[in-house]
């Protein structure tokens, strides 16, 4: 924000916050055997793409503010150490993946990774020669992505980078302006699937052209696309397609993508509701502009027209609410999910214990599930039956947030069912609902299934 002329005092200071509080978070999932993983010492051994992706996280962080270098070293070290003599990283088939990703992704990335710490060495020029030796079988655009990145920071002048733009360029998709491309029906190195796929793998496209100054007219394409994926709350879906995205769209702000300077008016149902005008000073503020006056039942015909220079960017957010009793059951996805209470009257002080079941309701085995399970207000978890679930690695991880309790399982077997219990203490005489519980695989967050609020009533002793 600062090169692009958009920092403020008040944007510096949230940042600077959120990076130092972010920093300190990532270093407890440094395994006490060297690199990273997904949960820290709760896991058997640190995995190679988690390692990858921190090494990258923290050289990028080292430009904004201070970075343990001896972390950053041993870091690069332990990924140095897993190069195989033919070049490659094999990657982590000792994961919970429930696929092996491509030995030509996996080299490509850690390539990556160790060019954004800054060394293009003979163990970074070995892996690329690996990649270039046994590309032929991976033309998914996914995996070319990180082909071209790594190219782009270890190897700029080879001529394998023109030729894998090239390609990229040739199997790109349209839909209407927006050009973007997928994964091949892969998934990526986070398990992401489907759309989640196909955001991550076009913001890695897009940023590796970006980079090279390659093929515009794509990159505008793919740069309205990565923009019609962002919802309500600023995400392109999963962290990892978010992440991409954002660096993407980051990017191209650097290398001077043309901001829009001119009039927008906005119609309703081809009545006036609002006319804004765009000026170069006013590059760095977002307007928000609110219909829902205009909101009643029925469909409504919202309408832009900019009459000036550059492109407008713009995102239409809409919502609403129904009371739970109103929605039907929703359709049997991928997972399931119940909650019960043994009772939903008490006195204060007095505990309810919740029992949770999660059913796999596929042949696949699901990995990286999110449950997140309403707090009732006036009640408080005791986390003392989590921390048993977490000591047996029935659990991965545990949070509990003001209304939330979120639970991270690494893996559910094919057609297995998860069942837990916990308690919670009423502390204040209150009738209250507990917001309903959730499960989704975390980086596919399409994939979902909600379950109603329950009512719970702690009555005075």
């Amino acid at each position: 924000m600062t090169e692009t002329k958009q920092i403020t005092p008040a944007i510096q200071l949230k940042a600077e916050a959120l990076m130092s509080t972010g920093y300190q978070r990532l270093l407890t999932f440094e395994h006490k055997t060297g690199g990273y993983s997904w949960f820290g010492d709760q896991d058997p051994a640190p995995f190679l793409s988690v390692t990858a992706f921190g090494l990258m996280e923290f050289s990028d962080m080292a430009q904004v503010q201070q970075v343990d270098n001896a972390m950053m070293k041993r870091t690069h070290d332990w990924l140095i150490a897993q190069q195989k003599p033919d070049g490659s990283f094999l990657g982590d088939t000792s994961e919970s993946f429930s696929f092996q990703t491509s030995t030509v992704r996996n080299t490509a990335f850690t390539a990556w990774a160790l060019a954004s710490y800054g060394d293009t060495g003979a163990a970074v020029q070995k892996a690329l020669s690996y990649v270039k030796a046994n590309l032929g079988g991976d033309t998914d655009a996914y995996t070319l992505g990180i082909v071209a990145n790594a190219y782009v920071l270890a190897a700029a002048s080879d001529p394998e980078l023109a030729l894998v733009l090239s390609k990229l360029d040739a199997n790109k998709k349209s839909d209407g302006s927006n050009v973007y491309w997928d994964s091949g029906g892969t998934q990526t190195n986070f398990y992401g699937a489907g759309n989640d796929a196909a955001v991550s793998s076009t913001a890695l496209v897009a940023y590796a052209l970006i980079s090279t100054g390659t093929a515009k007219a794509s990159v505008d394409g793919a740069l309205s696309y990565l923009a019609s994926k962002k919802d309500a709350n600023g995400n392109f879906g999963s962290t990892q397609a978010t992440i991409w995205s954002l660096r993407a769209l980051i990017l191209a702000a650097k290398k001077g993508t043309q901001g829009a300077v001119g009039n927008l008016n906005v119609s309703v149902d081809g009545a006036p509701a609002q006319a804004l005008a765009l000026s170069t000073a006013q590059s760095d503020v977002m307007t928000r502009i609110d219909l829902s006056t205009l909101a009643s039942t029925g469909n409504h015909a919202v309408k832009l027209d900019f009459a000036g220079t550059g492109k407008v960017s713009y995102n239409l957010v809409s919502g609403y609410n129904l009371p739970w009793a109103s929605l039907a059951p929703e359709p049997a996805g991928p997972l399931s999910i119940d909650v019960a209470y043994d009772k939903d009257t008490l006195f204060v002080n007095d505990s309810v214990t919740a029992t949770v079941k999660v059913v796999n309701n596929e042949d696949v085995k699901q990995n990286m599930l999110l449950i997140t399970l309403g707090i009732a207000p006036g009640f408080t978890v005791d986390i003392a039956g989590l921390e048993l679930y977490l000591k047996s690695g029935v659990i991965s991880k545990y949070e509990v947030t003001g209304q939330q309790l979120i639970l991270y399982v690494t893996a559910l077997a094919s057609k297995a069912t998860l069942n837990l219990s916990y308690k919670l203490t009423a502390t204040l005489p209150v009738t209250a609902v507990d917001g309903g519980a959730e499960v989704r695989l975390y980086y596919q967050p399409e994939k979902r299934t909600r379950v109603a609020a329950h009512g719970l009533t702690a009555k005075k002793q």
